[in-house]
């Protein structure tokens, strides 16, 4: 056999990855970098040519292959027969073992059948940057050498595991390829093991590192045998020894261990050092695999991180700088499942720097540590200008001016849209920069929210105030707002009132589609498409996920309306409907029924006009950008909204400067950012410069309410994904308008969800981190509304 199917852990040359796979690969630069690598040798994928040609000429993988291709779920044990299969008939030839003989011969020349070696699976797909593999492969601690054939095997076999099987499939790998390599090192008889990162796996923090360490091997930490110490605190029940003859076995921590750290403060600052060493060389965050035997340190094994969040460049500072604090808006407040493209935030940002930025120590309970005056200053922010120019005797004296300030904001804000509806229509065609429209109608705006909308918002505020101190006033104003008349309880009852055209029982039969053909068809009423235009003509710029401009409106799509239509008609009856139980709230309107009818019911409205500019822009920018296409500068429209507002401005502008080529690499500038986001495993809503993320504590209790909600959860990411059945429950991210109504929502706190659940007497439960990942479609769960517990009842833990 040739020599270079075995190669020295210790190697000048840096092997393929293909041929050593990851581990060895890693333990090979490792020993490059003069770190401290026990001595060993690397079985390549090459060393296993005849094993794989045996097994694919098998009957059985010929089986395995006709399932896979029919995506047949008893692929699980086919592979376990050809694993058997395996074990029963593959061995190694007289030439291979001696190979393996004479490499461990120079390695340990006078002990090499005596010492006991570990044996380690070494995938070409693992511990790479999108893909670990991380406990799929097997591998065999303290092995005698006249057992390796045995326990090479073991490992080989292991790369047919139906968990690695699903593994490939999850991340893109084919899934009918066998490779793998083996690694026999010799095997550190460790008084202390452990893994260490470079960043912190829990939160994220890049600017801090995390070892995990015991008594004995790393199977008692990596294996969850014991709850290892971390840095240098934690309790040390349980060791993992060798064994004098074969393997390891589990034993009880003496009490003298279970009284002291594993690591003392020199071996912790030790361990610290080689991790930044390994960091730096990866250029990537890693976690390693340690072992101290002697006061030696060893290191077993290094891998990229898989599962972090890298910051794209402008989100970052530097260690030791001044950490900046950002809240995600898109997901906490409106519930996006994925990023904001890079255009629509580009425009969404035009709009908080123009209106005013949030202030950073506003933020939850983490905004004094992030205070940065000099960002803050940056805003230029003239506080005595805004006091200057707002109608601040209309705010003083809101009851008596309660009558003008809501007329003036109903007139004006309609004055508004129909302006920009106007100006848009007038500047399609003509030169003037898109950049320059959007700023111009932005501008407009705001002069009418500062002198209309800022006097409504500001005496709602000042009356919630005021609803703090009188707790029977506040009882009657969370029954007042029941129902209430926010923008989008208004078109819930729209869209209500537009089934009220249509005959339910001709309908009861009917499926989605055909209802929606029978729209297209015109076979509904007259009076039902009459009904129809008004409403386009107030929501037509809506739409789901309406605040990015690259999203489509229900005015270039209506079969998302027609959709709830159709739900609302089936749904809904004389005696059961959100207009009945609008009329019937209406009916038993409180002492606080002055301030909220006048002022509160336009919380939503901000959002309600904004949305109405990008939903006129985005008709603009569509019809201008069409000159890009006929000129085969982009490949499909799409690749617009992957560019910055100016930089898109600027190409329509100077069109004829710009080849392809210069335009596609325009895009993959301007969209660098979003491509980084969209690498997130986790999207959280609030994190740092540093990339440590903030998550709440989750709430246990055994308490039992009366008012729990059983049923099976609908997982929904989009409102059409699939059908939504009575007496399932809804577990998505967040709603927008187009889902109305709703049964439940999880996902983030101050989205829609919450507030239409609110106003139609749904239970909702909101602000559960990951709910759409943890909860499966149509698993049986108990919902309790009270404490905001979700009990997944089909799960034992």
């Amino acid at each position: 056999m040739s020599e270079t199917k075995i190669i020295s852990l210790n190697s000048k040359e840096l092997a393929d990855i293909s041929q050593v796979g990851g581990k060895g690969y890693s333990l090979i630069k490792l020993s490059s970098l003069n770190l401290n690598v026990p001595p060993g040798i690397v079985l390549t994928v090459g060393f296993f040519e005849d094993w794989i040609k045996k097994i694919k000429n098998s009957d059985l993988y010929k089986e395995f292959i006709l399932q896979l291709s029919q995506n047949n779920n008893e692929c699980q044990i086919i592979l376990n027969k050809i694993k058997d299969w395996s074990l029963n008939n593959l061995v190694l030839s007289s030439s291979d073992k001696q190979d393996i003989e004479d490499n461990l011969k120079k390695l340990f020349p006078d002990d090499y059948n005596k010492i006991l070696y570990a044996v380690r699976s070494s995938s070409p797909e693992e511990d790479l940057a999108g893909a670990s593999f991380a406990g799929n492969y097997e591998t065999y601690l303290g092995t005698q050498f006249d057992l390796l054939e045995e326990f090479i095997l073991k490992s080989f076999i292991s790369c047919i595991d139906y968990r690695v099987f699903k593994y490939k499939l999850e991340k893109g790998f084919t899934a009918s390829d066998i490779k793998i390599a083996i690694v026999i090192m010799k095997q550190v008889n460790c008084d202390v093991s452990g893994v260490g990162f470079s960043i912190n796996p829990l939160n994220n923090d890049y600017d801090e590192a995390v070892i995990t360490s015991n008594f004995g091997l790393g199977e008692s930490v990596v294996g969850g045998i014991i709850t290892p110490d971390e840095y240098i605190l934690g309790s040390k029940d349980k060791i993992v020894k060798l064994n004098e003859d074969n393997g390891t076995s589990v034993l009880e921590q003496n009490s003298e261990n279970q009284k002291k750290s594993s690591l003392s403060k020199e071996q912790i600052i030790q361990i610290v050092d080689k991790i930044i060493v390994i960091e730096n060389s990866y250029n990537v965050p890693i976690d390693i695999e340690f072992g101290i035997e002697n006061d030696i340190l060893y290191i077993l094994q290094a891998r990229p991180i898989t599962t972090y969040n890298k910051l794209p460049e402008e989100f970052l500072t530097k260690p030791n700088e001044q950490r900046q604090l950002y809240f995600d808006i898109t997901l906490g407040v409106q519930g996006f499942e994925k990023p904001m493209t890079t255009l629509g935030a580009d425009v969404f940002k035009l709009f908080v720097h123009t209106v005013g930025k949030l202030i950073p120590e506003t933020l939850l309970n983490h905004g004094n540590e992030y205070k940065n005056k000099t960002e803050c200053k940056a805003l230029k922010v003239n506080k005595f200008n805004i006091i200057r120019k707002v109608p601040i005797i209309r705010i003083i004296f809101a009851k008596l001016f309660a009558k003008s300030t809501k007329s003036n904001l109903e007139y004006y804000l309609n004055q508004f849209i129909t302006e920009s509806e106007e100006y848009i229509q007038k500047n399609i065609d003509s030169n003037i920069l898109i950049s320059t429209i959007m700023d111009n109608l932005i501008n407009n705006l705001v002069t009418y929210f500062r002198s209309y909308v800022v006097p409504v918002l500001a005496s709602g505020i000042l009356f919630g105030e005021y609803l703090k101190d009188d707790i029977e006033l506040r009882q009657d104003f969370n029954n007042l707002i029941k129902c209430f008349p926010f923008i989008t309880i208004l078109m819930g009852l729209d869209t209500y009132k537009l089934s009220t055209y249509l005959d339910k029982n001709q309908y009861k039969n009917k499926t989605q589609d055909e209802f929606y053909q029978n729209y297209l068809d015109k076979k509904f009423p007259k009076e039902f498409y009459i009904e129809f235009e008004t409403f386009m003509k107030k929501y037509g710029f809506r739409g789901e996920g309406e605040i990015d401009i690259v999203n489509k409106r229900y005015s270039e799509n209506p079969k998302t309306i027609i959709n709830q239509i159709f739900s609302a008609l089936l749904e809904y009856d004389e005696n059961n409907n959100p207009q009945k139980d609008f009329d019937d709230t209406n009916a038993k309107r409180s002492e606080a029924y002055f301030f909220t009818v006048n002022f509160f019911q336009y919380r939503e409205s901000p959002k309600y006009y904004i949305v109405s500019i990008v939903g006129r822009m985005r008709e603009l920018i569509l019809k201008r950008v069409e000159v890009l296409l006929k000129r085969n500068l982009i490949d499909d429209i799409d690749d617009i909204f992957k560019l910055k507002i100016n930089s898109l401005s600027h190409i329509l502008e100077n069109v004829d400067d710009y080849p392809k080529e210069k335009v596609e690499n325009k895009i993959h500038e301007d969209n660098k950012c979003r491509e980084i986001i969209t690498t997130w495993k986790r999207h959280p809503i609030l994190f740092d410069s540093r990339g440590r993320i903030f998550s709440q504590e989750r709430k246990e209790t055994s308490k039992k309410n009366q008012l729990d909600t059983l049923g099976k959860a609908k997982v929904l990411k989009t409102v059409n994904e699939k059908v939504f059945n009575p007496g399932e429950i809804l577990v998505t991210k967040a709603t927008d308008p187009g889902w109305t109504p709703l049964i439940i929502n999880f996902g983030g706190m101050l989205q829609h969800g919450a507030l239409v659940s609110r106003e139609f007497n749904k239970p909702c439960v909101v602000g559960i981190e990951n709910i759409t990942d943890i909860i499966k479609d149509g698993e049986e769960i108990e919902v309790d509304t009270i404490e905001g517990i979700i009990t997944l009842l089909d799960r034992e833990e």
